[in-house]
């Protein structure tokens, strides 16, 4: 009798040690996961709003993206979306985006940002002024299989076109 409630402890004890590494295993994987999405979130910034290299846009986008902060003229996908960072660049092609906090829950991925540029081309309709914008943004992306499929973001827009002359302070 002892003998079988001793065996059975310890394949209670070794299902339960099973389950547990199994828990520790998805957890751990689940923090990679959300590390791996915050070091493409990074990695992000500095390609294509840093250095500008568009041509590899595809490569953080899906090709399903959907847009939820759309500027006027824009399409809600990611070709709207590429044609808005050209105009963004031409506009601003000192830019720099610094992050200034990244939090990562599930399969989303909020940053906060800085944004820095002199406007040395047109930008929505206002001509160059030649004036220097620092905004701060809230970006929220989606993101399956390392690339971005939805972006919701916040950006101080009103104190950008302060600093620009495009409205009075």
């Amino acid at each position: 009798m002892l003998r079988r409630v001793l065996i059975s402890a310890a394949v209670v004890a070794m299902t339960l040690g099973l389950a547990s590494a199994g828990h520790a295993d998805s957890k751990s994987a689940s923090q990679s996961t959300l590390e791996s999405n915050k070091t493409r979130m990074r990695m992000f910034y500095d390609d294509i709003m840093n250095k500008k290299k568009l041509d590899v846009l595809n490569d953080y986008i899906d090709a399903g993206f959907v847009e939820h902060e759309t500027a006027p003229g824009f399409t809600p996908d990611r070709d709207g979306t590429k044609k808005f960072f050209t105009m963004w660049f031409a506009a601003f092609p000192d830019l720099k985006v610094t992050v200034n906090q990244i939090l990562a829950e599930g399969d989303l991925v909020a940053t906060a940002v800085t944004f820095t540029g002199t406007q040395k081309g047109e930008f929505m309709g206002a001509p160059a002024s030649g004036k220097v914008m620092t905004i701060t943004g809230l970006d929220i992306v989606r993101i399956k299989d390392g690339k971005a499929t939805e972006h919701w973001g916040a950006s101080d827009h009103l104190t950008m076109m302060q600093q620009l002359g495009m409205m009075p302070h």
